[in-house]
């Protein structure tokens, strides 16, 4: 709802206008309450309320107890926990210890800063802990980059040496990934609720943000094949067959290939993204023939990851290209002002 008002001048140089009494009286501003004016990179103003952070509480209600399936539980804690919530309630009743257990081991492996901070007979309280540091988008983007391309470089080391152990950590990393992403994405989230300001985040427009968080997302797509592909190069190891230098060298290429798309989006560098992205295309044309030639069931699920990792350093090339999209359509409106 927009709400128009008139300037007002005051003394020789103050320009002043009023704020809706309806706002003022459900936040509960009175003469004197202070207030933030937020100048936004959009040449906007955001006036807000005095933040009374201690006063909020948000609390999510999980239910084991009502034939819910642990996959449903656990979609839920990750949907309140990138939307802000600080508190989870967990109930249980003995039908449902072992999906507690489960979900337990998800949340204690997966989430940041957070403690059980009540445990009942039937119930399980956790609480988040710790302001996290604001982080901007880029700052999120080169923290998950540089976590996925480690899985990659120990992935290809562990094939060259046949260590399991290399192997099993990649594996096991793409918990570390996981955790990374939802601590980016809910601070994403918080600010674009009013946490925080767009500026903090290093946006230009909140348009942005929706391609910033593909952005995250298709990164941690690539740390779950990433580990899928440890995982059938560990059996394969196992049964004590012979990976063939091709298969290296394409993950190599691949990696590669994902490096330079990644630290093209960092710097948003359109002309790398395009560049790499043709180069891709061509790629994949090894790939497929790669998939025609080994048709063991273990290197086709490694085929198939590669082919959408490939798929998914296309996307991230593509949210460059949105992004810088829409800085063109950001920079043109706000210039009419």
């Amino acid at each position: 709802m927009s709400i128009v008002r008139r300037v007002q001048l005051t003394g020789r140089s103050t320009y002043i206008i009023s704020i809706p009494k309806e706002w003022a009286r459900s936040l509960g501003i009175t003469r004197g309450s202070k207030v933030f004016v937020d100048l936004l990179p959009d040449n906007s103003l955001r006036i807000r309320a005095e933040p009374k952070l201690a006063d909020i509480k948000l609390i999510k209600i999980i239910d084991l107890r009502r034939d819910q399936s642990i996959a449903t539980a656990i979609r839920e804690f990750i949907a309140a926990y990138i939307a802000g919530y600080d508190t989870f309630k967990i109930y249980y009743d003995e039908s449902s210890i072992g999906a507690l257990r489960d979900f337990r081991k998800f949340i204690e492996s997966r989430a940041a800063n957070i403690i059980v901070s009540e445990e009942a007979s039937s119930s399980l309280t956790y609480k988040i802990v710790g302001a996290p540091r604001p982080m901007s988008v880029v700052d999120a983007l080169s923290w998950l980059y540089r976590l996925v391309n480690m899985m990659f470089a120990e992935v290809i080391k562990g094939i060259r040496s046949r260590n399991l152990e290399v192997l099993s950590s990649v594996i096991e990393r793409d918990n570390v990934v996981d955790k990374a992403f939802l601590v980016v994405v809910r601070n994403l989230s918080s600010t674009m609720v009013g946490a925080g300001t767009i500026d903090s985040l290093g946006l230009i427009s909140q348009a942005e943000a929706l391609h910033y968080y593909r952005a995250f997302k298709t990164i941690e797509r690539i740390g779950d094949h990433i580990a899928l592909i440890a995982s059938r190069v560990s059996k394969l190891l196992e049964s004590n067959t012979i990976i063939r230098d091709d298969l290296v060298e394409v993950l190599e290429e691949s990696m590669n290939y994902f490096s330079d798309i990644a630290k093209s989006l960092i710097k948003i560098d359109i002309d790398t993204s395009r560049r790499v992205a043709l180069d891709i295309e061509q790629f994949r044309l090894k790939i497929r023939e790669l998939g025609r030639i080994y048709t063991d069931i273990e290197y086709h699920d490694i085929i198939m990851s590669l082919s959408r990792i490939l798929d998914y350093t296309i996307d991230l090339a593509e949210t460059a290209f949105d992004i810088v999209s829409i800085r063109g359509v950001s920079e043109t409106i706000y210039s009419a002002y």
